[in-house]
């Protein structure tokens, strides 16, 4: 029983500490100042300095007129619109001819991205590319639109918002019915590979299909590892949470994954993602078939490592919460092993957890992972409120004497190597 009631005052005070962050998070935000952002993307679309800003209505503080000084014909409208990206909510701004209703200017205004990507972008000149499309077009990506390869999530989310933008000047300003899609026009190759990997690792997962495991976890490592650089992480978590829920149709990969795998580990009881679907985990295992691998570390040394986990989890979605930016409190080294992007210490925490991981088998997912720490905790809400099993008289009280060896020191400093360099990812975020 004391055990039970450990578990659940451990549960209150980790609950209570993310929910004050979530509030005190809330009541810091301001809704983002446009103006200036907006006369920057006027000076770039007109090239002239005498061009005065207006709201169209006091209400709708995202739409604009745009006139020259002394003039009362406007020369442009100018809309913000939300798209959402691998961090978060982006935001663009659209510049359009009141007459030719054609897109004269985009940028991008505010956003959660790493700046490495949107860098990539920026080289494209993916907004560049937008100039002279309609504003009832659907702007869809690789149709309408060329997507950046290596920042596919990324650019989904900037060309949505200057989607949303254009759709409701055409509808509010000019009175026009913009051209939609249907949800299933959505689903492509992607949405469904990726539905039948999820699907597959639920069901053998829970079946006990065990010999299917390492196939679906090397598919998935390739899928949405490599190729779609889409795998769950504390910053999408930290978005769920936060009630930040991007739009379903064009993010069908972003609800299997985030939904799909925290719904079915807490109705299930079961982290089945961790072992049978995380692309990282798959890079891990992999890892492994060098043949250097040393025992686990004893009891006490290997809690202390779950234990530090769970704090740099815990760590990681209060800065997300108190920031409202998920890139800042997560600290995985996914982004960078799958889509080559992250700065200098996000590069040596990856080399440090791939070395790490021929040492010992999965020594990131065991020991620092927030997905897996978080998903185990999921996983155990289930059982919290269960009467505990009865343990045989004697069971518990044997008092072993512990000896601290050589094998406990190298893993107190891989654990030490490893919270450091954590610590440096968020400071480097910061920064």
């Amino acid at each position: 029983m004391k055990s039970n009631t450990k578990s659940i005052l451990f549960s209150l005070i980790f609950t209570g500490g993310l929910v004050a962050a979530m509030i005190c998070g809330k009541m810091s935000y301001r809704e983002p100042a446009y103006t200036i952002p907006v006369r920057d993307l006027m000076g770039k679309s007109f090239e002239e300095d005498d061009l005065k800003l207006r709201m169209v209505d006091p209400e709708i503080p995202k739409l604009y007129e745009v006139f020259r000084a002394g003039e009362k014909v406007r020369v442009a409208y100018v809309c913000v619109g939300e798209g959402y990206g691998y961090e978060g909510p982006i935001l663009t701004a659209v510049a359009v001819h009141p007459e030719g209703f054609e897109i004269i200017g985009t940028a991008i205004i505010q956003h959660k991205e790493w700046p490495s990507w949107i860098a990539k972008i920026e080289q494209t000149d993916l907004l560049g590319r937008l100039k002279g499309k309609k504003i009832t077009d659907y702007f869809a990506l690789g149709r309408d639109v060329d997507g950046v390869s290596g920042a596919t999530i990324s650019t989904r989310g900037i060309v949505r918002g200057i989607r949303e933008s254009a759709h409701f000047l055409a509808v509010r300003q000019f009175g026009f019915k913009p051209r939609e899609l249907g949800f299933f026009a959505h689903i492509g190759l992607k949405e469904f590979l990726v539905f039948m990997i999820f699907f597959a690792g639920l069901y053998a997962a829970f079946k006990k299909k065990t010999r299917w495991r390492r196939p679906i976890l090397f598919s998935s490592g390739i899928v949405l590892g490599f190729w779609l650089t889409a795998p769950l992480t504390l910053g999408k978590i930290g978005s769920l949470l936060m009630g930040r829920f991007p739009p379903l149709a064009e993010n069908i990969i972003w609800y299997i994954i985030v939904v799909g795998v925290t719904a079915a580990t807490l109705i299930g009881g079961k982290n089945f993602y961790c072992y049978w679907l995380c692309p990282f985990g798959a890079v891990q295992e992999a890892l492994s078939f060098s043949g250097i691998n040393l025992n686990r570390p004893g009891k006490r040394i290997a809690k202390l490592g779950r234990v530090l986990g769970i704090v740099a989890m815990w760590t990681g979605l209060v800065i997300i919460f108190l920031s409202g930016t998920p890139s800042l409190g997560s600290f995985e080294p996914f982004s960078t092993m799958f889509g080559f992007k992250g700065g200098g210490f996000r590069w040596l925490l990856l080399v440090f957890f791939l070395l790490a991981g021929i040492l010992l088998t999965r020594f990131w997912c065991r020991f620092f992972c927030p997905v897996g720490a978080l998903l185990r905790l999921l996983a155990k809400t289930k059982r919290l409120f269960r009467a505990p099993k009865k343990e045989p008289d004697g069971a518990g009280k044997k008092n072993m004497k512990w000896h601290f060896t050589l094998k406990d020191a190298v893993f107190l400093l891989l654990f030490s190597l490893g919270a450091s360099l954590i610590v440096l990812v968020w400071l480097e975020g910061a920064g």
